[in-house]
């Protein structure tokens, strides 16, 4: 419980309404990156999203765990995206790949979304990415993936 203006309040619940006041506040989106795994804060950022965008890399231990996260969230969730990321060509990427887009690996109400390749850009960046003039070809490269990740939870959360 947290203490809020109208009273004691359940934190899922007080960040679930706190989003929706500051998305019509501010007249824009609200992007919350929430720890892995559960707890109150993914619960009340979930609750409160119109896309839940769930970036996973291809191993061992997260496919597990994304199936996890599916099963507890689905009937809490409106929308979910998840995004393969940090994706390297590999054999077992390639594998892991394969398995997520097997039929009914990822039931409604989540989708496969774009995959994000991974990038010394994304680790190294001293500055914003999209900070300065036209950016070169591994930074334009980048900032692609991440609108094709952007599109797709617009598409998502239109549907």
């Amino acid at each position: 419980m947290v203490p809020t203006p109208a009273g004691p309040r359940r934190l899922s619940d007080a960040i679930r309404d706190g989003l929706r006041q500051w998305a019509a506040a501010w007249d824009c989106h609200v992007v919350v990156d929430t720890p892995g795994g559960h707890g109150p804060l993914a619960d009340g950022a979930a609750a409160a999203a119109d896309v839940v965008i769930l970036p996973i890399t291809l191993d061992q231990w997260s496919v597990p765990a994304l199936w996890k996260f599916m099963a507890t969230y689905a009937a809490r969730v409106r929308c979910g995206l998840v995004v393969p990321n940090r994706v390297r060509d590999r054999v077992s990427d390639g594998q892991w790949a394969e398995l997520l887009t097997s039929e009914g690996v990822i039931r409604p109400p989540f989708r496969l979304g774009p995959a994000v390749q991974e990038g010394e850009l994304l680790h190294s960046a001293s500055r914003p990415l999209t900070s300065g003039g036209t950016p070169g070809v591994s930074r334009a490269a980048v900032l692609d993936q991440i609108a094709a990740v952007a599109a797709a939870a617009a598409a998502a959360a239109a549907s």
